[in-house]
């Protein structure tokens, strides 16, 4: 059996999408899915799986239709037993959107979702594909391994929930309702001064000695594994299955990767079992204050170019940071970002060589006015995100289109690794795709000539 919870209206608009015709709009950023899950008690062959969704309302498409702002996001869920490859949830889900108003403070906010699901022990790869349901070629995926397991006879916990807001409730019908509260997780999982600055946590114990009295402990831990914060109460539960929730502020603690652990005692402090959660913080407020001749930089900026900026840097940018970015609602947030971003990316990073903010935003604008193609700007073809990374090749290598062949190009970067090559082959209408590479994480294959046949 299984049980799907979705949401009936998604909140629309944002300061980061254009109009077209007024009737229309069209967002000019990446779409983003983020993903994140609890598993809980069932019966000693299933444990109930909870998955959280969320989607960013200013990433999404929409048309203007009767009065009502109209579009949604599809969602796939696949759950795939790895042993026999059977399909435990195979479930496609359309979340519509119908909203008048395009003004107002929830277009800052993240639209969460959940799916539940009972699901037989074993190990599974979860895969969630999403995308915007009036432009599907704007669509995130994310794919996962997945254990469950049964729970035994001794004292023990569900996963930890980490959640934006937990309140008291008596809607057994509402969309995050459980045992008389409504408990709305955060999948972003990025909290802080900008995005949300208490953290609530939920979690179920089960098989509780009624009476007992119990020490429950929660601590934070910085990425040294380094303890910050350590909370402790004496606790006796009313039943064998019991719920444990509370509240952390984080405000005060600096950007970057954290642990959540909860862990109990019993009544002569013997450890009876710990969890724990990964979540990140960011607090641009409390970094170090940077020298006025770098504020300076965006001193005359504008809200539409500080966003446009970081949509040229997502080619320098982790998973983690564009998420990051995305649950930003404030302008000084987003400038403090930047502001800490682009020294990082001038000492190089990975793979990537080192480039400062205006030698990289020199490359995009040359990249706008050199490489467009097929109604792509400049710096979203692939031309222009090579060029931008890597800058201008040493040496261009243009082999025009002859009778059964497409032109193609190949750039050739010498002081990089020793020399690399980039192959572009014209797909039509001028639009020149990236087919193969030596570069490292690069695109890579040997049999790229097929392209140009």
């Amino acid at each position: 059996m299984k049980k799907i919870i979705t949401a009936s209206t998604l909140l629309v608009l944002s300061l980061f999408t254009a109009r077209v015709g007024a009737q229309t709009i069209i967002p000019k950023i990446q779409f983003l899915l983020n993903l994140d899950y609890a598993r809980f008690q069932y019966d000693e062959q299933n444990g109930f799986l909870e998955i959280y969704y969320s989607f960013y309302p200013k990433h999404l498409t929409y048309v203007f239709k009767d009065g009502k702002y109209r579009g949604g996001v599809i969602l796939t869920t696949k759950i795939r037993d790895k042993a026999t490859g059977k399909l435990a949830v195979d479930e496609k889900q359309t979340l519509k959107i119908a909203e008048a108003d395009t003004n107002g403070v929830w277009y800052k906010f993240p639209f969460i979702s959940k799916l539940d699901s009972e699901i037989p022990n074993g190990d599974y790869v979860l895969e969630v594909m999403s995308s915007d349901s009036l432009n599907f070629s704007r669509c995130d995926s994310i794919k996962l391994n997945l254990k469950i397991e049964p729970y035994g006879s001794e004292l023990t916990s569900s996963d930890i929930e980490l959640c934006r807001r937990i309140v008291s409730s008596a809607d057994k019908t509402g969309l995050f309702y459980k045992n008389s509260l409504e408990v709305v997780p955060y999948p972003p999982l990025i909290f802080g001064s900008s995005t949300v600055p208490v953290l609530f946590y939920y979690t179920e114990l089960y098989h509780v000695n009624v009476g007992m009295n119990y020490t429950v402990e929660t601590e934070i831990l910085n990425a040294k594994g380094e303890l910050i914060r350590h909370h402790s109460k004496q606790r006796k539960y009313p039943a064998a299955n019991s719920i444990e929730v509370g509240t952390t502020p984080i405000s005060l603690y600096p950007s970057g990767k954290y642990i959540f652990r909860l862990s109990v005692s019993d009544e002569k402090q013997n450890a009876l079992f710990k969890t724990n959660k990964l979540f990140y913080i960011y607090n641009p407020h409390i970094e170090l204050a940077l020298q006025q001749k770098e504020k300076e930089k965006y001193s005359e900026i504008s809200a539409e170019d500080l966003d446009l900026e970081f949509q040229y840097a997502r080619y320098l940018a982790t998973p983690l940071e564009i998420k990051m970015f995305e649950s930003l609602n404030s302008f000084n947030a987003k400038r403090f970002f930047l502001l800490e971003f682009w020294p990082k990316v001038a000492k190089g990073r990975g793979d990537l060589p080192p480039v400062t903010r205006n030698g990289y935003l020199a490359r995009a604008r040359q990249a706008n006015k050199k490489f467009k193609a097929m109604g792509k700007k400049g710096w979203e073809t692939d031309q222009g995100r090579v060029f931008m990374i890597y800058s201008q090749p040493d040496e261009i290598e243009r082999v025009p289109s002859e009778s059964e062949s497409k032109p193609y190009e190949v750039w050739k970067y010498y002081k990089i690794e020793n020399g690399v090559e980039f192959v572009f082959v014209e797909m039509g209408y001028g639009l020149m795709e990236l087919v193969h590479s030596t570069k490292r994480g690069e695109l890579w294959d040997d049999n790229w000539m097929r392209y140009i046949k």
